[in-house]
């Protein structure tokens, strides 16, 4: 799966940069250098890294001609005219500059750019939002589920921004059919041959009727005697041509890693001074596209702090001096970095804990943790939290007293994804200055969070949750190390079993987890139909699963290997030596407020099936006389959806207790509810909510494999059931058009004003769903907290012993001892059932065993 929180945008320098060379005057630098196609390129990346933010990047260009295509063809793009001199200076100069700017570009020898673009995208497309950027229509066949093309019409200012879909819609054929259009139609410009008498419109009639070249030639009889003649004389023509408009996907990058591409933006003081000496003045005259050195946090106005040194720390009497110093100030700024900081009152000492042997820094550490840390006469300013607690921990201690959560606030405030709040911070503020720079931006940001309305879920939710948080981390929960061994042992022995049966079949041993020889064995000596450029992804073996019977053992073998990759080899590096797992909850990683977890994630374990209750099987209580509880919320973002919309019909069913899924089926088949089968209430389930994420006909279609024009009419029966639904979605689409922004139930946020009121129609569209969805979301994301956080006290108030010990989905995971269970159920049921009160009940199911139970 990709990870939202990265984007990569790979450009096409060769299109960006000869475009701008032939749009713009020839300009010229003070030593006579043409520098029109520079300048107007530096214009473009300006514009993309301002539109689109993209978190890593990398320009790919030409170097020489295709080595490969070449040796194929002598003829290849042999009737392209010769570069200008003017264009060709500027094609060294562009990468300096680009040097300078701190932005990753390729030029290999023998490569061509667009198999540059074609490589990188493969390889990055999994771990991130992957973005090509260009004008040329060969770059079509590279989008995927993972990658989208933003094709540049005129320049930035006119662009589509497409995936399959659009480009379908736009042009009338899907990616896997580019090449194959190309391959019969031809390419003048390339001096590609195609099969001569075809052209664009019969190519793109045959392939949008056949869908591949070896489709046409299977019903060869049914077309045209002309086309048909010159189809069979042009074989070898097409053939070529295919190889040779076929973009390379495994160019040779070395060890690129994702962390390679990232880039300084706003641009360094060196990038400036090289427009200045190009005299790119309307690019200088952008302030705001070079980093200011005294510009702070982005959520923050600007803090002006005289300058400060730190003072060093070096021996137990100086800390003891400051610390004494600290507590008569009442308040200072703790950052727990490599290095320590201790900043207040205008001064700021650090400790290199480096230089320090590990007897130093332990007796530093305890006077930190009970002179400031545990210490309740001293307010706490803190980047990260968890790390305070933990070194408290350490020395036998806790946090004490009132304290503020720096990486809690920037989220808040934000609204985005805080993944360090280090990080973020030491972009504007040097490492040297964080410790002086973080009280004045603490004092900022409680300021903010009021003038924000936010205070209250800062105060009354976030920040108690942290404690939570960290206190079901320590905790841990307990893995059953005899059924882990007995699942691993099975699931080795069923993978070896289904690998001899595949290999039995085939007549081959291969590697099942290479790509590149699973495609060969497919596509080469089996001969099965390759419509998608060599891929083996599920979608392409499901489409092949009727033609052999070896598909099947393949997708069982790929199911298990990741069953046995992600829930039994990944868990058990975190698995500590007491047997436990201590996961890591985060609370800034998401855009709606959900927690997530780490080290080992939880939160993608399946909510219900076979594989579920395998990986649950893997957890047990901490002792014999210990029952796992399990509490769910039923559907809490149908009923969230039917209280905020006041769709009477939904809110009548909740509170009689009806299945909602049922009375949707028995709408959208229209049969009456005892009519309705299993089946039936499948599909209306996933209709349901599909209507929460704003779900498309064709989203829709695809989940359950119909057509787009029954999947259309299925959401409009649902709508018809309930309008008032219709209408409550469409107004916040409207709302969040005016203010640009869109609210849980407890006043959360997320800005989304650039994406929901842009010119392009997929940005607009993937904006209005996410509207749509985070007050539901992001508003059960706030009731599961709030549940978390009154659970938590009441286990404390009423001295019990069982411990909450995980949040995943819907649910919280209870510790509890067996002569506690029947209390600590009733007491789950009031607390969340009872957290808030809406239109409609909230409904909580309860399960508990000896193993993870749902």
């Amino acid at each position: 799966m990709a990870n939202n929180q990265n984007k990569l945008i790979i450009v096409d320098g060769n299109s960006i940069f000869y475009r701008s060379f032939y749009a713009l005057p020839m300009l010229k630098n003070p030593q006579g250098q043409p520098c029109n196609a520079i300048y107007g390129f530096f214009i473009e990346l300006v514009k993309i890294i301002q539109n689109y933010n993209p978190t890593h990047l990398a320009i790919a260009f030409d170097k020489t001609r295709s080595a490969y295509r070449t040796q194929l063809y002598a003829h290849y793009k042999a009737t392209r005219k010769s570069i200008p001199e003017e264009l060709k200076s500027q094609l060294v100069l562009i990468r300096e500059c680009l040097d300078k700017a701190g932005v990753k570009y390729f030029a290999i020898d023998g490569i061509e750019g667009d198999d540059v673009v074609g490589s990188l995208a493969r390889r990055f497309e999994k771990e991130c939002e992957t973005l090509i950027i260009s004008s040329d229509r060969d770059l079509f066949q590279l989008i995927s589920d993972h990658t989208k093309m933003l094709y540049v019409r005129r320049g930035m200012s006119d662009v589509k921004l497409l995936d399959a879909n659009g480009l379908e819609e736009l042009f009338g054929y899907r990616p896997e059919h580019v090449v194959d259009i190309k391959a019969l139609a031809g390419d003048p410009s390339d001096n590609i041959p195609g099969v001569a008498g075809i052209g664009d419109k019969g190519a793109l009639e045959l392939i949008a009727k056949y869908g591949t070249i070896e489709n046409v030639l299977s019903n060869i009889d049914e077309i045209k005697t002309r086309p048909r003649n010159m189809l069979l004389a042009g074989e070898e023509a097409w053939r070529l041509s295919r190889k040779l408009a076929t973009i390379i996907t495994d160019a040779p990058l070395g060890n690129l890693k994702l962390d390679d591409l990232t880039y300084t933006y706003p641009f360094n003081a060196q990038t400036k001074a090289m427009f200045t000496e190009f005299g790119f003045r309307t690019l200088i005259s952008k302030k705001e596209i070079f980093e200011d050195p005294s510009a702070q946090m982005s959520f923050i106005p600007q803090v002006v702090e005289e300058k400060t040194s730190y003072e060093k720390i070096q021996t137990l009497a100086q800390l003891n001096s400051v610390i004494a110093k600290v507590q008569d100030a009442k308040e200072c700024a703790l950052v727990l970095l490599d290095k320590t900081y201790i900043a207040f009152s205008g001064s700021a000492f650090m400790i290199d804990k480096s230089v320090l042997s590990a007897k130093e820094n332990y007796c530093l550490d305890k006077a930190i943790v009970k002179g400031i840390i545990a210490c309740p006469n001293v307010k706490k300013y803190l980047l990260d939290n968890k790390a305070a607690r933990m070194l408290a921990l350490t020395h036998g201690e806790s946090l004490c007293g009132e304290y503020f959560d720096l990486m809690i606030a920037e989220h808040l405030i934000s609204g985005k994804v805080i993944k360090y709040v280090e990080d973020s911070f030491t972009k504007s503020s040097t490492i040297d200055r964080i410790g002086i720079d973080m009280l004045p931006l603490c004092k900022k940001a409680e300021s903010e969070l009021v003038r924000e309305k936010l205070d209250k879920l800062y105060y009354d939710l976030e920040l108690p949750l942290s404690e939570v948080l960290f206190s079901m981390s320590v905790d841990g929960f307990k893995v059953n190390c005899e059924n882990f061994i007995k699942v691993s042992e099975v699931t080795e022995r069923e993978l070896n079993k289904i690998s001899n049966q595949i290999f039995s079949m085939v007549g081959v041993d291969f590697n099942l987890r290479s790509p590149k020889q699973l495609a060969d064995l497919l596509f080469g000596k089996l001969g099965l139909p390759n419509r998608h450029k060599g891929s083996t992804n599920v979608d392409v073996l499901e489409e092949l699963r009727p033609l052999h019977p070896v598909i099947d053992l393949i997708l069982a073998h790929r199911k298990l290997g990741k069953f046995m990759g992600t829930y039994l080899d990944g868990f058990l590096p975190y698995i500590s030596f007491d047997g436990y797992v201590h996961t890591v909850f985060n609370q800034t990683l998401t855009n709606t407020g959900r927690l997530s977890s780490s080290e080992p994630n939880l939160q993608n374990i399946p909510v219900r099936g076979e594989e579920s209750m395998q990986i649950r099987s893997l957890f047990s209580p901490r002792g014999t006389d210990y029952v796992l509880i399990d509490a769910d919320y039923s559907q809490i973002e149908l009923r969230l959806l039917a209280a905020f919309s006041g769709d009477e019909k939904m809110i009548d069913a909740f509170k009689s207790g009806r299945d909602i899924h049922t009375e949707t089926a028995s709408n959208v088949f229209n049969v009456p509810l005892n009519e309705v089968t299993a089946q039936m209430r499948r599909i209306a389930k996933i209709v349901n909510f599909g209507v929460i994420y704003g779900i498309s006909g064709y989203g829709l279609a695809q989940d359950l494999k119909i057509s787009a024009k029954q999947a259309k009419e299925y959401i409009d029966s649902f709508f018809a059931l309930h309008p008032k639904v219709k209408e409550y979605m469409d107004s916040i689409v409207v709302e969040t058009k005016k203010t640009g922004r869109v609210y849980t139930m407890l006043g959360r946020y997320r800005d989304i004003d650039a994406e929901i009121n842009a010119h392009n129609f997929m940005i607009r569209s993937s904006a209005e769903r996410a509207a749509q969805n985070m007050p539901l979301q992001g508003s059960a994301a706030d009731i599961i907290k709030m549940a978390m956080l009154g659970v938590y006290r009441r286990l404390e108030k009423e001295n019990l012993k069982a411990k909450l010990i995980c949040q995943v989905h819907d649910e919280l995971v209870i510790d509890c001892p067996k002569d506690e269970e029947e209390r600590v159920k009733k007491l789950l049921k009031e607390e969340m059932e009872n957290v808030v009160k809406l239109a409609v009940p909230m409904e909580v199911e309860i399960a508990s065993g000896s193993v993870w139970m749902h």
